[in-house]
């Protein structure tokens, strides 16, 4: 679980992503890592304390989908 959201009985079809659980952020990117405009499509990237640091023994497949997060001040990394 990366995202967590609390359904009523009452919500209508849409599944919202939810809030991100402690210790990872998420974020709504376009294909150059900026944000999203609102209603408009978009990748989930997340982030934060609690992402893993890469894939065990694939260093290609970690540095491909492991990116630099454009929005931390420390080397943070995405997913």
């Amino acid at each position: 679980d990366v995202t967590h959201w609390t359904c009523q009985a009452d919500e209508s079809i849409s599944v919202p992503i939810g809030q991100p659980i402690d210790n990872l952020k998420t974020h709504i990117l376009e294909g150059s890592l900026q944000p999203a405009v609102r209603g408009s499509a978009g990748e989930l990237y997340l982030g934060g304390v609690g992402l893993a640091r890469g894939y065990h023994q694939r260093p290609a497949l970690t540095a491909e989908r492991f990116v630099p997060d454009p929005f931390s001040d420390n080397g943070g990394r995405l997913y």
